[in-house]
């Protein structure tokens, strides 16, 4: 699946959610800036349920036994965001710090 406007192009795969191809449209060569079979968008630890389509992106759905996660990616303007939003889903709490975070969840 692609979204695109005249400055970036944007290709997700439809099932896993990951996103597979960033390109710029005036590039030449077409230079990817995605590594081919990189799972881009993968969270370690956590198995996506749902792919939701929206009309400038995607949205994607993952869980653990303790928490879930939902992952909005956009294209627009010329501009390709991702946000991500954890939900605790039990009575433990849970503090995320830039170091510990980056080493429990993301490759």
């Amino acid at each position: 699946m692609k979204y695109s406007d005249d400055k970036i192009h944007v290709v997700f795969d439809e099932v896993s959610g990951y996103t597979t191809a960033i390109h710029n449209p005036d590039d030449e060569y077409g230079f990817n800036w995605i590594l081919e079979n990189s799972d881009w968008g993968k969270v370690i630890g956590f198995e996506n349920y749902q792919v939701m389509h929206a009309e400038d992106g995607i949205d994607v759905y993952s869980e653990n036994q303790s928490l879930k996660l939902c992952i909005n990616k956009r294209v627009k303007n010329g501009v390709y965001t991702e946000h991500y939003c954890i939900t605790n889903n039990n009575s433990s709490e849970y503090f995320f710090t830039a170091s510990t975070a980056s080493s429990m969840f993301f490759t």
